[in-house]
């Protein structure tokens, strides 16, 4: 029985040495007439026998053992033999039927190498028993392996919640400012505050120029460390109340500016593209600029009716991929929409 067949739907760390294959075979001093040959060749996966006396343990007698011993010798043995080779055999590792399969192969481990395959005694509700110590191994060599597909399957569960954490919370963990899930919450209270009272409501979006040049890892040309500079940089630049400024995207920063029209929009804007320049960011070699810029669109609109805060969002995106391929490091902006 291996491990596998026997521990479906329990927690591998609660196996013990019980779900193993135990084998009952043994000799007692006060009836030794057996056939020690015949028990080892009638089952050839026979480990090893019990040598008990009167029903207590004396030694072990390992198949190994069993050849080095009595290799063209006499296979029906008199009691005084017996007892003779219980003296010189290794004293065996005797556990409880209870003992986990871990703890027991960590035990095996620490005997001396010459007794790695000595088979393990098993202390059972009904007697000794005998365990391979190959079984044993194997055994937890399964449930490592089942151990670390389960280790594997749980990363992968704490990363779809951690993921899914992450669009339910306000926050955007690398830059510490709101992100998109926030910009398109007060995106839309904005614009419905717009519509009642027929205000001004701009939206300003920046990517940052070549970002794709800056490397994944931890330094200061690292696309985590860009970022953070950024938004830094953009934070005291809209203080209003209704004013937000989110991470969007990759490398995209959007603005919320409630009751702003197109020129103060475009007026602040200017101001996000000049502190990006005034970070002075060394891009990497590949580049077309020496150090980090951006390109950002504006749009300012009044909303009417039932019209819905995407038309301005198109609209923003639009003006910020025409700053784009006019050569980046630029601001755009829409004229005035009225939908």
């Amino acid at each position: 029985m291996t491990v596998s067949q026997s521990s479906a739907g329990l927690n591998p760390e609660e196996l013990t040495l019980e779900s193993l294959l135990l084998w009952p075979d043994s000799i007692d001093l006060q009836n030794a007439n057996s056939s020690l040959s015949g028990l080892f060749v009638d089952d050839p996966l026979l480990p090893g026998l019990l040598l008990l006396e009167r029903k207590q343990l004396l030694a072990v007698l390992s198949r190994p053992n069993f050849q080095a011993y009595f290799d063209n010798k006499p296979s029906l043995l008199q009691t005084s033999d017996l007892r003779a080779l219980a003296l010189k055999l290794p004293a065996p590792l005797v556990l409880p039927a209870s003992t986990s399969i871990f703890q027991a192969a960590q035990q095996v481990l620490r005997r001396p190498s010459a007794y790695l395959g000595e088979p393990v005694v098993v202390i059972a509700e009904d007697g000794y028993r005998l365990l391979d110590a190959g079984v044993l191994l194997q055994g937890q060599a399964q449930l490592h392996e089942k151990t670390i597909t389960a280790l594997a399957n749980h990363c992968r569960q704490l990363s779809r919640l951690n993921q899914q954490w992450q669009q339910l919370a306000p926050v955007d963990p690398v830059t510490k400012i709101p992100n998109r899930r926030q910009f398109d919450e007060n995106l839309l209270l904005e614009w419905r505050r717009s519509v009642r009272g027929g205000y001004w409501l701009a939206v300003v979006s920046m990517c940052l120029d070549g970002f794709l040049h800056y490397s994944s890892e931890t330094s200061a040309l690292s696309k985590k460390h860009v970022l953070q500079r950024v938004a830094l940089a953009l934070r005291p630049l809209a203080q209003r109340p209704g004013d937000l400024v989110a991470r969007s995207g990759e490398e995209k920063f959007s603005v919320i500016l409630p009751d702003t029209d197109p020129l103060g929009a475009q007026s602040l804007a200017e101001k996000m593209r000049r502190s990006v320049c005034s970070l002075a960011i060394v891009h990497r070699p590949g580049s077309d600029a020496p150090y980090l810029t951006a390109s950002l669109g504006v749009v300012g609109i009044r909303p009417k009716g039932q019209q819905s805060p995407s038309l301005l969002l198109r609209a923003v995106d639009d003006a910020l991929r025409t700053a784009q391929k006019s050569g980046g490091n630029r601001v755009v902006t829409m004229p005035a929409i009225d939908f």
